[in-house]
């Protein structure tokens, strides 16, 4: 006999809970097409890892909160349920590498992260070790399988392009993807309230939407972050004028692209740049000022779902692509080129070292930890050119020609890059070279 076995990954929402009932449905056509068969239908249990431990003001535990709703969705669907513990792997590989990388001075997403390290490795490890053929998450995203041992899975853009959470798996190799399942992302949003309402969830469906990262929850991010590293007070110089004109709590708050947060100004000013040796912050009075436009990127850290010989070819030839630096920011059509080293090979799913120990190892020994330039730093462009062209040039990094000056491109932030509806692979943001810049890219 044969049969389908699927962990479906249960966080207590209504992606993952209406996941797990697709599976269920699929199970029956699947029992249906084959009916007078000896060949039975899926098995679908309910799986929860909890990641974080930590409580909240009035003692409560919202992992536990989570789990509870995650008994009754399972309850509801007639599925067991169990949950596994990966707070230790949590703070060892996601978190400790999302301080490391703040205190360089970088933006780093712990959702891709926690996607590469967690949820696609050691979850689908458990799932496995459970008997699972598959996982099935709540992302709206879409997977083709081959149909040969000689075919590679891609991963797809969804259905609900609003919604789309491609880009939180950018880099998933084929080899991973064989195995997993998102059935949500062949459906809108609204649609899969509706089900959840129409199979007796009505108050999973009803539930706000989580939005953020995690482990920070409703706090405020700069309080939270402030537990966890030292700031340092220094100035905040205006990009175009070189006038000192206020002073932050410490660089690795700050973000390319938003808000500085300095008060008593008469307009809105827009953190531009940061240039860590001397602690300084640039500001710009417009979010739209060239500082903020770039045109080339140089990415890092690749991961190709198909790291294809005729992959490296198409790269070396300047494939054209898209690409997207910020989950919901449009994508933009851009050119990528390889260096003169070969990409690097993403079969792997050993754990990297931090962003800012990637860039150490791979700069030239001047610009060691941490990082001379973040962004756009106006009087030391002799530096900023030195350290673009030492990335620019380190084994398995790519070049990407923007066509369209993209905004606020932020190192630290992960680029996906799609051909079509296809993401094809991802990798983390080093360096951007800007319209202020006056260096040549290439």
């Amino acid at each position: 006999q044969m049969r389908v076995h699927v962990a479906a990954a249960l966080s207590g929402g209504v992606d993952s809970a209406v996941t797990a009932y697709l599976c269920l449905k699929q199970g029956k056509r699947f029992i249906l097409m084959i009916e007078g068969s000896s060949q039975v239908g899926w098995q679908v249990e309910g799986i929860f890892m909890r990641n974080w431990d930590e409580r909240d003001e009035q003692g409560i535990c919202n992992a536990d909160k989570e789990y509870e709703a995650v008994q009754k969705i399972c309850s509801v669907l007639s599925i067991p349920c169990r949950q596994v513990n990966f707070v230790k792997e949590y703070w060892n590989e996601v978190f400790s590498v999302f301080l490391d990388d703040y205190r360089q001075g970088l933006t780093p997403n712990p959702d891709l992260l926690c996607n590469q390290r967690i949820k696609f490795h050691h979850l689908l490890a458990a799932a496995r070790a459970g008997g699972a053929s598959h996982l099935a998450t709540g992302h709206y995203a879409q997977v083709t399988h081959p149909a040969d041992e000689h075919g590679h899975s891609k991963l797809l853009q969804s259905v609900d392009t609003n919604k789309d959470q491609t880009y939180f798996l950018a880099g998933l190799p084929s080899t991973t993807l064989d195995s997993c399942m998102f059935p949500v992302g062949a459906l809108l949003k609204p649609q899969v309230k509706e089900i959840a309402r129409s199979i007796g969830l009505p108050e999973v469906a009803a539930k706000k939407e989580s939005m953020g990262i995690c482990f920070i929850g409703k706090r405020k991010f700069t309080p939270f972050l402030s537990e966890y590293l030292r700031g340092t007070p220094g100035p905040v110089v205006h990009v175009d004028s070189r006038a000192t004109v206020g002073e932050h709590t410490g660089v690795q708050f700050a973000t390319i692209g938003q808000g500085s947060g300095l008060g008593g100004q008469r307009r809105r000013l827009f953190v531009v740049g940061k240039h860590v040796p001397t602690n300084t912050l640039f500001v710009a009075d417009s979010s739209s000022h060239p500082s903020l436009c770039a045109t080339h990127l140089v990415v890092g850290r690749m991961r190709w779902s198909q790291p294809t010989p005729a992959l490296a070819h198409a790269l070396s030839a300047g494939l054209p692509l898209h690409v997207r630096m910020r989950h919901r920011h449009p994508m933009l059509p851009c050119t990528v080129s390889s260096t003169r080293h070969p990409p690097l090979d993403v079969e792997s799913l050993n754990m990297e070292p931090s962003i800012a120990n990637t860039i150490s190892h791979a700069s030239s020994s001047r610009h060691a930890l941490p990082l001379p330039c973040i962004g756009h730093a106006p009087g030391h462009h002799d530096e900023a050119a030195t350290m673009w062209h030492a990335l620019r040039q380190a084994p398995g990094h790519i070049l990407v020609a923007l066509a369209e000056n993209g905004r606020a491109a932020t190192p630290g932030q992960t680029a996906a890059l799609y051909a079509g509806p296809e993401c094809v692979g991802g990798g983390v943001i080093l360096a951007v070279h800007t319209l202020a810049d006056a260096w040549s890219p290439g």
